[in-house]
């Protein structure tokens, strides 16, 4: 799962957790950061649910009992940093976006012939007559081209 790999620490107690996201802005602030929590680090990568998971595994000894919340030192915040930075520049962005000559919508038929509703492709245009012949109108019901039938 792309997403983001947060660490913040508790300002009251000096606590970390370690977390993932895909709303960095919501999660902020239901942490509270820049009152109770300060940010350490977000990285936005590709395995965010692996790399959370690592970590959290990494560092289970500092972990809290019953909690999300680990006390980390100095040695493991530059562990975890290097982590951070290595998965950051693992990091795919998504494809570029299409150029504007690609991604412009197909221009509307033109309205040559009537279209019925079910239809998804546009009326071919009217076929030309051969060189020579002239054009006969087409009636509703009459086919073209049959010759009527005698009776004698």
């Amino acid at each position: 799962m792309r997403g983001i790999v947060f660490v913040v620490r508790s300002n009251s107690n000096g606590l970390h957790k370690i977390g993932v996201t895909k709303d960095w802005l919501r999660s902020s602030k239901q942490l509270q950061v820049g009152q109770q929590t300060t940010q350490i680090h977000t990285v936005w990568v590709n395995n965010a649910l692996q790399i959370e998971r690592y970590l959290q595994r990494r560092f289970r000894a500092k972990r809290m009992p019953q909690s999300d919340w680990f006390a980390l030192d100095a040695g493991n915040l530059d562990f975890l940093r290097a982590v951070l930075l290595k998965a950051r520049s693992d990091h795919q962005p998504p494809p570029p976006a299409l150029p504007a000559q690609l991604s412009r919508p197909a221009p509307p038929p033109t309205p040559s012939a009537p279209q019925p509703a079910w239809s998804s492709r546009p009326a071919p245009p009217p076929r030309p007559a051969p060189a020579g012949e002239p054009r006969r109108p087409q009636r509703p019901g009459y086919s073209v081209g049959v010759a009527p039938l005698v009776m004698l």
